[in-house]
């Protein structure tokens, strides 16, 4: 998965919607995915003319909605301002949601919110969160048909492929 230019996409998304203080929600281990999505959100940042404050990106401990809620926590309670998030995943990404709305700040009115996966619950929520579609039915086939492909030969393919995400906009991102 291109979890890069899927970043990057999420992140020109809150641009184009008037966003400059950008915070985003991250998880705290060694997975790479979360430094590559992090990398794609600096690049579109600095080449929007902006920049990222290091103090505007938290971690959560996990990359569940605990995590998210632990991570928007630290946010908020640092008083540094920011109208957006993006972040790590759709789990993250509820979590947030629901420690803002317990803190009486209003999705979007207040602060818009990105998630990465399109899973069942981002639109199971109020509101239904914007979000990168993670492929993962096409994925699931792609590495069935391999599988069976690599089980009648007896050598490797070689083959790789690389699943673009795309943005998914539903209600959790307003003009700023």
């Amino acid at each position: 998965l291109d979890n890069n230019t899927g970043a990057q996409e999420a992140t020109k998304l809150l641009i184009r919607h008037g966003h400059t203080n950008i915070a985003t929600v991250t998880r705290k281990d060694v997975n790479p995915d979360a430094q590559v999505r992090l990398d794609g959100i600096r690049t579109t940042i600095s080449n929007a003319g902006l920049q990222l404050d290091n103090e505007l990106i938290a971690y959560g401990s996990t990359a569940d909605m605990a995590g998210g809620k632990e991570a928007v926590s630290s946010l908020l309670d640092s008083g540094k301002e920011f109208t957006a998030i993006l972040s790590y995943n759709d789990n993250m990404a509820i979590g947030i949601v629901h420690e803002l709305h317990s803190r009486g700040i209003r999705v979007p009115q207040d602060v818009s919110v990105v998630g990465f996966d399109d899973l069942l619950i981002s639109v199971a929520c109020i509101p239904e969160l914007t979000t990168m579609h993670y492929p993962v039915r096409e994925m699931a086939n792609y590495a069935a048909n391999l599988a069976i492909e690599l089980s009648e030969s007896e050598s490797s393919s070689g083959k790789t492929h690389l699943f673009m995400p795309h943005l998914i906009e539903r209600d959790s991102v307003a003009n700023y």
